[in-house]
């Protein structure tokens, strides 16, 4: 597991997002190589996950592509080249369930 996607599972964690899963691309899409997928419980909760990964990558100099989405929304995507943190509410995330979708790739809870 490369050193960037283990930190952001890592800071997600640390602020305590639930349901952390990670999906991997790697090698079957020349768009991303992973996604992370994070569940916050609350509002207050999203934007602090997503204000954590922006600071974490500042420091680190790492490039961040673009940041949609808000909280209010209930999904905030972080796209950090070859790896897209997603930020959900729970009912956004059981709306959507990206796990479901991407299910033929090889997901790995935390």
């Amino acid at each position: 597991m490369s050193d960037l996607k283990q930190n952001i599972i890592s800071v997600l964690d640390e602020k305590q997002a639930i349901n952390l899963v990670l999906i991997d691309f790697e090698g079957k899409s020349s768009l991303m190589d992973y996604f992370i997928l994070a569940t916050a419980g609350n509002i207050r909760q999203m934007d602090a996950l997503r204000d954590a990964i922006l600071k974490y990558c500042k420091e680190q100099e790492i490039e961040v592509r673009s940041i949609q989405g808000r909280a209010l929304t209930g999904w905030i995507l972080i796209d950090l080249n070859d790896i897209v943190v997603h930020i959900f509410d729970q009912i956004t995330r059981d709306q959507f369930q990206l796990e479901k979708l991407w299910s033929n790739m090889k997901v790995v809870p935390y």
